[in-house]
């Protein structure tokens, strides 16, 4: 799941939260998403989801769909609940073909199948965040 170079940094300002159980793959979707300019953070359960979400804004969080017995659609309400009415995050799914109508039925925008193509999640991110990016002045 390399970025691929044409993708350069066109995700750049886009806060992002990746939700995996697997380390190997939370950790090479945030290397690959910070290459082509995120700012992202991880969880590796809903409990340090929802407590980064304490503390960090993403504009879209990105869930490895199925993960064992859990709710996401009441998952997702309560993160999207937490902060100003007017926080606004986008969720994508990353599941197979077979569970996509589900992820979207429970609250997900988006859904990006597996085996991820990096440069479909990188799409699919920059439409779920919008104009919602983050501007840096040339000071900082």
């Amino acid at each position: 799941m390399a970025a691929n170079n044409s993708v350069g940094l066109r995700l750049s300002g886009i806060l992002v939260l990746v939700f995996d159980r697997n380390e190997d793959t939370r950790y090479a979707l945030k290397a690959n998403l910070e290459l082509s300019g995120a700012i992202v953070s991880v969880a590796r359960s809903p409990g340090e989801l929802l407590a980064i979400l304490a503390q960090f804004s993403p504009h879209v969080i990105v869930v490895d769909v199925p993960m064992p017995a859990e709710d996401w659609s009441e998952l997702l309400n309560e993160a999207r609940s937490m902060g100003p009415a007017s926080r606004k995050i986008s969720a994508i799914a990353i599941t197979s073909q077979s569970n996509r109508a589900a992820a979207l039925g429970s609250g997900f925008q988006a859904s990006v199948e597996t085996p991820i193509e990096f440069d479909v999640l990188c799409n699919a991110i920059s439409v779920a965040a919008g104009d919602r990016r983050v501007l840096f002045s040339e000071e900082q």
